[in-house]
């Protein structure tokens, strides 16, 4: 394409995950991150925005989702 100007930028800059949203037993939902996909050399930093986002794998489903 002609007249595009392209500038590299490191993954902070353009930060990208999976994550699920999950629902709970009593119909709310949880958030939390599945994987990081980032460079080594810049990676993802978190913002107060989702500094509360667990990892998927760090949580105790089991006791989550245990029968009452």
């Amino acid at each position: 394409m002609e007249g595009l100007n392209v500038t590299k930028v490191s993954q902070s800059e353009v930060p990208f995950q999976r994550s699920a949203n999950v629902k709970l037993s009593d119909g709310s939902n949880m958030r939390c991150f599945h994987k990081f996909c980032q460079s080594k050399d810049f990676q993802l930093q978190f913002t107060d925005e989702n500094k509360d986002i667990k990892i998927c794998n760090n949580i105790d489903w089991d006791a989550i989702f245990t029968p009452f």
